[in-house]
């Protein structure tokens, strides 16, 4: 697989977009070596959620990097949507499992398949958030080597 820009990525992900909720995005610089269309299918999931999840008087924003952490190639997007209750952030990466908020936007597939997408590359898929201060999911992709889920360095 060739490294592939991550704006590239971003572009791809908004035209998968299933809505027209208005989301400034901010993107980072750099590629990564990956199945395009699995994470533009995964960002857009991400995208959709940080517009949806929006917290009230906020405008809709994403920041959208790459960085290398552990051996990892990371790709984050961060939001500053209502946040998840600790106690809802470790399910919502099974199927169908959704939060307390979520039941009217989410069908709990969205993060589901962004772990699934990164365990398929041999990553992983976590996140960090506070309530009413927004959220950030991390896909980590192996870095270097050569087999399928090998990342591309985190350029620029």
């Amino acid at each position: 697989m060739a490294p592939v820009p991550l704006a590239e990525l971003v572009e791809q992900a908004e035209a998968r977009r299933d809505d027209d909720a208005p989301l400034a995005i901010t993107i980072g610089d750099g590629a990564l070596r990956c199945d395009p269309h699995q994470v533009a299918l995964a960002l857009s999931h991400l995208l959709s959620n940080a517009a949806a999840f929006t917290r009230s008087g906020v405008p809709a924003q994403a920041r959208i990097a790459l960085s290398d952490r552990d051996g990892l190639v990371v790709l984050s997007v961060e939001d500053a949507g209502c946040g998840i209750p600790p106690a809802d952030q470790t399910r919502l990466f099974r199927l169908f499992a959704t939060g307390g908020s979520a039941a009217p936007h989410g069908t709990g597939i969205g993060l589901a398949l962004c772990r699934a997408v990164a365990e398929g590359h041999g990553g992983r898929a976590w996140l960090t958030s506070q309530p009413d201060a927004g959220t950030g999911v991390f896909l980590g992709f192996p870095s270097g080597g050569s087999g399928p889920g090998a990342a591309a360095p985190a350029l620029g």
